[in-house]
């Protein structure tokens, strides 16, 4: 804003004083909900994957809400599959956490690594040569999968799918925030915003009440 000002002070020869106040004025970021994708859709897609890798990788996005990056940096050290089932994760801006696979997760996931080839690369999800899988290689899988469905669905999808359900399961947001691996609790506060369960029951209560007034 100080660069129009002073383009203004040089264009027109005279002084024009800057009105906005540095921490005082300032422009309110939006803050969209997230682009969740419905149950009918994901039931959709999954139907197509038969494929016992891609079916452990998208799951685990569905199922635990790991980035699409986090899937492609996997390593087969950092599955735990002892009880606890566990996977070490790496972050965003190397920020590492824990996240427990549920018996779904964990089912697509040991039926991906008992069937893997053997390989020198210790990637998780690996290609048809044996070599890690990269990120633009798993996003065009999905939407191969996606366009076989006649939908469109993105990676990050199942992530907000995931938190949508974990909102809707009454999660406290210190929790979510933790699975979800991010650094403000701002950002995980966007998945109370689509789902509240207390306020949704609110209204279906207080609805109730005004049809049986108005009947």
């Amino acid at each position: 804003m100080q660069e129009v000002y002073y383009f203004l002070r040089v264009i027109n020869e005279q002084p024009v004083e800057c009105p906005v106040i540095s921490k005082r004025h300032f422009l309110r970021k939006p803050h969209p909900l997230p682009h969740d994708v419905s149950e009918a859709q994901i039931g959709l897609l999954f139907s197509f994957i038969h494929d016992k890798r891609d079916k452990a990788m998208f799951t685990l996005m569905l199922e635990c809400g790991l980035r699409v990056g986090e899937v492609h940096s996997l390593s087969l050290d950092d599955v735990l599959l002892d009880d606890p089932h566990r996977l070490k994760v790496h972050g965003k801006g190397d920020r590492h956490r824990m996240v427990y696979p549920p018996p779904p997760a964990y089912s697509a996931l040991n039926d991906w690594l008992t069937s893997r080839p053997v390989t020198n690369d210790r990637a998780v999800f690996i290609s048809q040569h044996g070599k890690r899988l990269s990120v633009t290689g798993i996003q065009f899988i999905l939407q191969t999968y996606c366009h076989k469905a006649g939908i469109h669905i993105t990676c990050h999808q199942f992530r907000h799918a995931f938190g949508r359900r974990m909102a809707e399961a009454n999660l406290p947001l210190t929790s979510l925030q933790k699975l979800l691996g991010h650094n403000s609790p701002r950002t995980t506060q966007t998945y109370a915003r689509i789902s509240n369960p207390v306020l949704q029951d609110e209204y279906n209560r207080a609805i109730h009440r005004v049809q049986e007034s108005l009947s």
